[in-house]
């Protein structure tokens, strides 16, 4: 018997790649996952629902996101969408490059009964969860203040649906990404009175910020049973990326957004190579350049030993 449903969102290009992560959080008798196809093809989607009837613990059927206008629906809006259409007490989701090396959801059950939210999942890719002073920012991987205040994170979440719909209904906020400037009055009066503004709010963030506001305590931690490589799914579904001369958006040309995007392709190839039997690069200069970092070569060793495991136990979707 189930008791926690996960809601995995694939985006275009990404299932046949990150199914294996998917694979291996079912071995968790307590998990059920609910696929997601975020504007994926048909012939896609029709994978992800032989998938679902071979592996998924939930009655219905892949869930279908589809905007003919967009090449892609971001996250936040699908989460928007997801939570109105589902009706779990627990609203719960994992990004598609999670897996779980052993049981994981008795630990975040555990953390729920005492708090509304509750998120783990810190990236691979970089080594700074913590948000440093005076940053005006709040992007994804910043889940903990550098005072110990949690943010939270979208990567792997567990909300209890009533503070969600009180927070919804009295704040009018949503799941989605955030400009300060563009929000309601009222509630950057309640982000000021919190003590926490700033310029742009990652997905959920906004919503994360609003249940500490009214009450709500929230929790993030570092889960020891999973492993979330991140950023693979933006790399894998941008067109450029699998073209001749491949390019990349301009949000992952400079700074920590060409890291990450760096780490993606490093890991895209590594994935490709163990699959099929090759062995894979090991030096991350090809992907990261020749100026990579010891940190970042530490990194890459940490990506490339847990994607061997991952292949070892779940070679094929």
């Amino acid at each position: 018997m189930t008791d926690m449903t996960f809601h995995v969102v694939f985006t275009p290009r990404t299932f046949d790649r990150l199914a294996p992560f998917t694979r291996t959080l079912v071995d968790d008798p307590a998990a059920a996952v609910r696929v997601v196809a975020n504007c994926c093809d048909a012939d896609e989607i029709e994978r992800m629902r032989r998938f679902a009837a071979a592996h998924v613990r939930v009655d219905d059927d892949v869930v279908v996101i589809n905007d003919p206008s967009r090449a892609m629906v971001p996250h936040g809006e699908v989460l928007d969408t997801l939570f109105e259409r589902s009706a779990e007490r627990d609203f719960a989701f994992v990004d598609s490059d999670v897996f779980a090396r052993a049981g994981f959801v008795g630990e975040i059950r555990r953390r729920r009964r005492d708090h509304a939210l509750v998120t783990t999942g810190d990236v691979a890719w970089a080594d700074d969860d913590r948000l440093p002073a005076g940053s005006i920012d709040l992007v994804g991987r910043h889940a903990i203040g550098h005072d110990g205040f949690h943010y939270g994170s979208s990567y792997v979440a567990c909300y209890d649906r009533g503070a969600v719909e009180e927070v919804r209904a009295r704040h009018g906020t949503t799941f989605r990404t955030a400009v300060h400037e563009q929000l309601p009055a009222a509630i950057r009066g309640r982000l000021a009175d919190l003590g926490r503004t700033f310029r742009r709010y990652d997905t959920a963030k906004v919503l994360n910020l609003l249940l500490v506001a009214d009450g709500h305590r929230i929790e993030h931690f570092t889960h020891p049973a999973l492993f979330h490589l991140g950023g693979i799914s933006d790399f894998l579904s941008y067109p450029g990326s699998a073209a001749p001369n491949p390019t990349r958006p301009w949000y992952a040309t400079t700074g920590t957004g060409a890291t990450r995007w760096a780490f993606a392709r490093f890991a895209a190839a590594a994935l490709d190579d163990l699959a099929h039997g090759r062995p894979p690069e090991t030096d991350p200069s090809g992907a990261l350049g020749a100026a990579a970092t010891p940190q970042q070569r530490v990194i890459a060793e940490r990506v490339l030993s847990a994607l061997a495991e991952l292949v070892a136990r779940s070679p094929t979707a």
